[in-house]
């Protein structure tokens, strides 16, 4: 339920005589208020941003004047109990606040995100209040999103200019006596997302290798020690550009290589044209696009293909559909996507895939999330094809007709929606996923 002009007022003259140490530091103005929203995936960041667009939100809790941080534990009814505790920092230091959000598994992903959008919103009021502009504010949703698009307020000042980087890696280790895997990836990625354009640039990487101890041919007495190497590195950038609330253009521009796949490199280059049926502006509720590319393709081979090709440059074209829409009775997503090569239409290939969170009754839900795709356009597929060991230790991609990933299932849950309790006894029983006692 949405809040009301009276909960509003009520909240404000609650402020007026709600304890909180005083700062020495001057106030920062309304419009330049840093919120840092520090939650542990419970939040749909980007609906609680476009909601609350009054104030700034920080990528880095030492720029925020307040930190909200979000935890939240399972309940005995099979909800969350979640605590948005409210830090104050610089000039709000010491004014602190904890508000309670608890969700029941018969409400739907729109209905739990609203809900957290309102107490978020009723904790900030308190800090709102102590700006230097608070006389100036009105405790009113719409009016301030009007205001930001407009213009009004003071601007932030951003020394990265509006740039994220993101840099992560990992690795996985796996081994007993007579096998041993190890897989080590990496990425780099910057992006910078305004309200006209964006551009991303990443940068990954990964290797994959594998030994094994098997029976040597000629002396199954004996052991003999086989090791595999896969690898696959890819460089993607991506610039699009705003071309009003429904038209956006982009190019982009990739470039790869896989042991796996045939290729020692493989270069793209193209521009995309989308339009979007709904406004951008609605889109982290309801989206339904149609996006059209048109990629230049070389292609360096490691061995000669089917069609006798260790080089080659094609031109590839692709045009899909596909939308999202997040509402009371559920989540739906889906696309459909073609994608053929100029000179020969004949190959081809055409993905479909659906995700479903359907809201039936109370407690029951139907959850659907697949793909399926027709293949035709394999001309990476080496000449010499695959040996049995190959196919085994799956180093090579083989040629197929389609491929698919399917699961769906009912869930359906009954009894008190109001048990609120939150006892972690027990919890992890053992650790790691592990128990102390089966049964």
């Amino acid at each position: 339920m949405r809040p009301t002009l009276g909960s509003w007022l009520l909240a404000v003259c609650l402020l007026g005589t709600w304890p909180g140490a005083g700062s020495a530091q001057p106030a920062p103005a309304a419009g330049s208020l840093k919120v840092f929203l520090d939650c542990d995936g419970e939040c749909d960041s980007s609906f609680l941003r476009l909601e609350i667009n009054y104030v700034n939100w920080v990528l880095d809790r030492a720029d925020a004047d307040v930190h909200v941080l979000v935890t939240s534990q399972q309940t005995g009814g099979g909800g969350r109990a979640a605590t948005l505790k409210f830090i104050g920092l610089k000039g709000f230091q010491g004014l602190e606040d904890e508000l309670p959000h608890t969700t029941n598994t018969t409400q739907s992903s729109d209905d739990r995100r609203r809900g957290m959008a309102q107490v978020l919103k009723l904790g900030l009021i308190r800090y709102l209040a102590r700006t230097r502009d608070a006389d100036k504010l009105v405790i009113s949703v719409p009016a301030a999103a009007q205001a930001a698009a407009e213009g009004q307020g003071l601007k932030p000042i951003d020394r990265w200019k509006n740039w994220v980087f993101t840099v992560s890696a990992s690795t996985f280790l796996n081994g007993e006596s007579q096998q041993k895997f190890s897989d080590l990836s990496g990425s780099v990625e910057a992006a910078k997302v305004l309200d006209e354009w964006k551009f991303s640039l990443e940068v990954s990487g990964s290797q994959n290798r594998s030994s094994f101890m098997v029976p040597d041919p000629e002396d199954e007495t004996k052991l003999t020690k086989l090791t595999d190497k896969t690898s696959y590195y890819a460089l993607e950038s991506f610039f699009a550009r705003s071309l009003g609330d429904h038209w956006s253009a982009g190019a982009g521009v990739g470039a790869f290589q896989s042991t796996r796949s045939n290729y020692d490199l493989s270069l793209r280059v193209g521009p995309s044209l989308e339009y979007n049926f709904f406004k951008y502006s609605e889109s982290t509720r309801k989206r339904f696009t149609a996006l059209y590319q048109l990629n230049v393709v070389h292609a360096d081979y490691t061995a000669p293909t089917l069609f006798d090709r260790i080089q080659e440059v094609k031109v590839q074209q692709s045009l899909g559909v596909g939308g999202r829409a997040r509402q009371p009775w559920g989540d739906v997503s889906g696309s459909l996507t073609g994608t053929a090569y100029l000179d020969d239409f004949s190959k081809n290939q055409l993905t479909l895939f659906a995700s479903l969170n359907l809201r039936i009754t109370k407690g029951l839900d139907f959850n659907l999330f697949g793909s399926y795709s027709r293949i035709r356009d394999q001309i990476n597929i080496p000449a010499e094809g695959a040996s049995r060991d190959d196919i085994l230790r799956r180093l090579r991609e083989l040629e197929t007709g389609y491929r698919y990933f399917a699961s769906f299932g009912l869930s359906y849950r009954f009894g008190s929606i109001y048990n609120n309790v939150v006892n972690p006894r027990f919890s992890s029983r053992g650790g790691g996923g592990g128990r102390f006692f089966r049964f």
